[in-house]
Order: structure tokens, then C-alpha cells, then sequence
């Protein structure tokens, strides 16, 4: 038996799933108890199953609220730097722990599981679809550029600084020198800040409509373009992984301040060091 925490926002959780599947694969005959505690939720709490043709571990009154105990005894195990008694919150360490607490953001995971599947009753809205038909009639290039809870202070320490507009001027020039009449695609929570600190790209349409539980659909956009550049977020990291027809990813080569070792990008994507 193992307990398995979801949390976080979409991308994270997409990591978590695939990490779970791995175990699952790994050990047919386990069995797996989902624990979704809210203070590990993130933007739209558990929306995974919402957007994909997935099924998440099951729970019941008694695995929940033992669940919930053993994470609450781990959190606070963790945030004081002991040593965890049962959680194992990287890759790859022990996959014996029967209880599982952490992100999992390695690509050597997601590539030995089975693809996600986008389900197949979303309902994207006219305004959407006519953008994605708008993409399939140029060189679409998707440009995710995260500001909103990155400007936060308790987040800006950790993830600000990255993706700058060098960053970014560097990606387009690369695009550029490559692709023959590309169109940006910008997505964003700020179209304010596109429209001024990219007014030189005039071959560029901004993408901002997919607000709070619509904004999976920029996800889903994105993961239709023929070419990237991506933030340092797993959001349009899976955008990526889900790509099929994609030929030039560029990504920063660092996700964190304090993190320099990034396992969850291919070889293959171009990294612009930041």
C-alpha cells in the first residue's frame, strides 16, 4: 500500500501523475491511495482529470485521513530539515516509501510512461478555436511569458530574473535566423506588458482570454504550434512535452535561483544559458 500527494498547479501535478504511473508500472500488484491535501493546492486546486483522459488514485474516509496526517507529519519534518520519515520527494531515490510527497520534474520519468491524452469532450470556445486555426495557416511560434504569481515577492526571489528580454531576444533571434516568416504567438497574463516590451515584433498575436479555470486552453494552444519558447515553468514545459509536430524548443536552461540541476528537459530542446 502507498499514499500518493497531489498538489500544486497543472504542470506540477502532470509530473506527479507521471511519476505515479511509473510506480504503478513498476509495481502492478500495489495499491495506490490518493491524498490531495488544499494547503499543497495551487491557481485551480486538482484539475488534472478535468483536461485529460486519466484516473487519479481513489481515497475513503480512512486512507484520506490517515493521508493527510502522515503529509502534515512529513511537512513539517521537511520545512525543519529532518530527516523525513516516510516521503521521498525526489528522483530517484528509494521508490519504496509508502508514502510519495513531491514534484518529480524529470523527463527520464515522463518518457517511460504512457503519453497523456487531452480528453476528448474539452470544449475549447470559438474564440480558440479560431486561433488555433489562425496557427495551422502560418509559422506559429508560441511565446509564454509568466508574470502574474512570479511578480509575488515570496516567488520573485526564486523564479524572477530568468526570463528576462534578453532571454527572450535571444529565442527570437534564433527562431528567426531558422524559420521564414514566423508568427509569435505570445501567451500571456499580461497583455499590457506585451504590447510595450515587444511593440518592435509586429508579426505577433497575444493570447491573455484563457483567465483562471479557462487557463488549461493556453496550455492546450500552445501544445499546437509548430515551434516554442518557453518560460521557466512546467506549465509550458508540458505544453512541449505534449507538442507532436514541434521542431525548434527553446528553453532557459535554469528554472530556479537556487537551482541549477534541470532534469526535465530533452537534449534535443535549445537552451539559451540565463
Amino acid at each position: 500500500m502507498k499514499f500518493f500527494v497531489f498538489g500544486g498547479g497543472l504542470g506540477n501535478q502532470l509530473f506527479q501523475y507521471s511519476y505515479y504511473s511509473y510506480l504503478k508500472k513498476k509495481n502492478p500488484s500495489e495499491i495506490f491511495f490518493g491524498v490531495y491535501p488544499n494547503s499543497q493546492m495551487a491557481h485551480n486546486g486538482i484539475e488534472i482529470d478535468k483536461w485529460f483522459d486519466i484516473s487519479l488514485p481513489s481515497t475513503s474516509f480512512l486512507s484520506d485521513k490517515l493521508g493527510i496526517f502522515l503529509y502534515r507529519v512529513n511537512r513539517f519534518l521537511y520545512y525543519r530539515k529532518c530527516p523525513l520519515l516516510f516521503c521521498n520527494r525526489t528522483y530517484p531515490q528509494s521508490t519504496e516509501h509508502f508514502f510519495q510527497w513531491g514534484n518529480w520534474q524529470n523527463y527520464s520519468i515522463v518518457k517511460q510512461v504512457e503519453p497523456f491524452k487531452f480528453r476528448p469532450d474539452l470544449f475549447l470556445g470559438e474564440e480558440n478555436k479560431q486561433i488555433l486555426e489562425k496557427m495551422k495557416m502560418c509559422n506559429s511560434v508560441s511565446v509564454h511569458v509568466r508574470r502574474g504569481d512570479y511578480l509575488n515577492p515570496n516567488l520573485k526571489h526564486l523564479y524572477g530574473g530568468i526570463c528576462t528580454q534578453e532571454y527572450y531576444q535571444k529565442a527570437m533571434a534564433i527562431v528567426l535566423e531558422k524559420v521564414e516568416h514566423p508568427v509569435f504567438f505570445f501567451f500571456s497574463d499580461d497583455a499590457l506588458y506585451i504590447e510595450k516590451e515587444f511593440a518592435d515584433i509586429k508579426n505577433k498575436v497575444i493570447v491573455s482570454h484563457n483567465k483562471k479555470d479557462r487557463s488549461f486552453f493556453d496550455l492546450y494552444l500552445m501544445a499546437h504550434t509548430q515551434h516554442m519558447i518557453l518560460a521557466n515553468s512546467t506549465f509550458s514545459c508540458w505544453a512541449a512535452y505534449l507538442n507532436k509536430t514541434a521542431k525548434i524548443i527553446i528553453t532557459p536552461d535554469r528554472w530556479m535561483n537556487n537551482h541549477s540541476k534541470l532534469e526535465a528537459l530533452p537534449d534535443e530542446w535549445i537552451k539559451i544559458h540565463v
